[in-house]
């Protein structure tokens, strides 16, 4: 707010305004008085709520129900799917691209990973290779089955015929590489330990007696997950971070501002059929004096449980909300200490302590996501909270004034004081004077009730005077450094509620002598 007031400062005092209007007002009213011209040069009302509309860029400008503005400043979506979830099925599944098989009852790792228990898998994609040599003097017939990995009830299973080996050159074979048996749409049921068991046999076909194989090798290829069902226990997953831009003091050289009720509110959507918390591990603020300070709240110590659909809701997205308030956190101290950025960490874990008996799901198209806002009313208090902006200007073209007399009147419905202190500056910065021998105050602050409403206006009459003497160093001025002090009501001792509807009424006129 005290960047879009101070340039409406710098607009009703005429230090740059009034110039400026002087270069385009052609209708403008003219009292001559010899060689002196009085100029009103404005005469409207701005309010509030106009000149904070295009105020902050990271953030959104709120009305509450009661009139109280509210400036809203949100973080990127942190987001994750089900593809870290997954991700050590597919880590084995690579480990163990080609599988040699030493026994003919052996069992394949599907994960390893402590925590995880998982009932069931759907495969949305893949492929099975299987290769078998065969030593022996006599035909083999070889069949192989995965009595863990079905579809429609029936196991997945294969059956090749290998010729006998001559005793010399390469041993025969039966793969089915250039044919790979599609298993899409296939159901895995894992064992406790995550394993699944192959097994084959093989047959002499003159004999009828089993056989080993000592070469044999299986492998899955591409394969993709699209549902898994069981236990998720402690499974830590880094959800991200992000730094949310507060540019609300970015004029900002001293001085409080103290916002009364701010708020920092989480939203979770979540699709994982898993009970899980948000772990926030790291939640600091930067201030404008370069502190770094860190959130206390038993929603850190103890993690944050978020709504997620049961085993009757898959596809469905339930959505959880929570927030940092001054009652549950030290936010209050956190965003009343001049925050320009805020840093937030924060992971997920699935099934804290395995305190559920119930099993969980994800699916391919699973996902959370984590949305932040920073809310700041402007319901606080102020005190000499000062800033600072720079103003090109040129009296060069208004011919040769020789001097000047400035007045402001100001009717202010908003609970805010401003005290002004202007410097002419010339070339590389150089000072050339003050608009006014001590800082002046160009704006009383309304009065507020104890809820911090205003109760009625205040009038202020304000006056910069530029003798010949006084305005012959300003003439060739490039730019004016304004510095602004706000106070609310009572000097900042009252929190005071700034609202939407509330105006300040403006009239500026200048009396200019020019030398003929």
């Amino acid at each position: 707010m005290h960047k879009y007031f101070l340039k409406a400062v710098i607009a009703l005092s005429l230090f740059l305004g009034a110039c400026n209007q002087l270069e385009i007002l052609e209708d403008i009213d003219k009292v001559t008085y010899g060689a002196e011209y009085a100029i009103p040069l404005i005469n409207t009302q701005i309010s509030i709520g106009e000149l904070l509309e295009d105020f902050e860029e990271n953030s959104t400008l709120f009305v509450d129900p009661d009139g109280t503005l509210r400036f809203l400043y949100k973080g990127n979506v942190i987001s994750q799917n089900s593809d870290q979830v997954f991700a050590p099925f597919y880590e084995t599944l690579e480990t163990f691209s080609i599988i040699p098989l030493f026994s003919d009852n052996q069992a394949l790792p599907l994960y390893d990973q402590s925590g995880l228990e998982i009932q069931r898998i759907d495969i949305k994609q893949g492929e099975f290779i299987y290769y078998f040599r065969n030593p022996h003097l006599e035909p083999v017939e070889v069949t192989i089955r995965l009595p863990q990995v079905s579809k429609e009830g029936e196991i997945l299973t294969f059956t090749g015929t290998i010729p006998p080996y001559s005793g010399e050159g390469e041993e025969p074979f039966t793969t089915n590489l250039f044919s790979a048996a599609d298993i899409t749409d296939y159901l895995v049921s894992p064992d406790a330990a995550g394993n699944i068991q192959i097994t084959y046999e093989a047959k002499g076909l003159e004999s009828g007696s089993p056989l080993l194989l000592p070469s044999a090798y299986v492998s899955f290829q591409e394969v993709l997950f699209a549902y898994a069902e069981g236990f998720f226990a402690n499974q830590l997953y880094p959800g991200g971070s992000d730094t949310i831009h507060i540019d609300f003091f970015e004029n900002w050289t001293q001085g409080e501002v103290f916002f009364k009720e701010p708020k920092v509110n989480f939203y979770i959507e979540n699709s994982f059929g898993i009970p899980t918390q948000a772990l926030v591990e790291r939640f600091e603020v930067t201030t404008v004096r370069s502190e770094v300070l860190s959130i206390r709240s038993e929603l850190v110590d103890n993690g944050i449980d978020f709504e997620y659909p049961t085993l009757d809701e898959i596809g469905e997205t339930k959505s959880t909300a929570f927030t940092f308030t001054k009652d549950n956190s030290n936010i209050d101290s956190l965003l009343g200490a001049g925050p320009v950025s805020l840093f937030y960490d924060v992971d997920i874990l699935t099934s804290p302590g395995s305190e559920t008996d119930v099993p969980g799901f994800i699916t391919d198209s699973s996902f959370y996501k984590v949305n932040v806002e920073v809310e700041l009313p402007l319901f606080g208090n102020a005190r000499n909270f000062i800033a600072r902006d720079t103003f090109a200007i040129d009296f060069s073209g208004y011919g040769e004034v020789s001097e000047a007399e400035f007045k402001l009147v100001t009717e202010n419905n908003i609970p805010l004081a401003v005290d002004v202190q202007g410097y002419f500056q010339g070339e590389r910065g150089v000072v050339l004077d003050s608009l006014f021998s001590e800082p002046q105050r160009v704006a009383q602050a309304a009065p507020v009730d104890t809820e911090g409403f205003v109760t009625q206006t205040t009038e202020k009459e304000s006056f910069a005077e530029f003798s010949a003497e006084r305005f012959k160093p300003i003439k060739g001025a490039k730019q004016l450094l304004i510095i602004a002090s706000f106070s609310t009501t009572n000097d900042g001792d009252v929190p005071v509620r700034v609202l939407g509807n509330q105006l300040v009424d403006l009239r500026i006129g200048a009396k200019l002598k020019i030398e003929r």
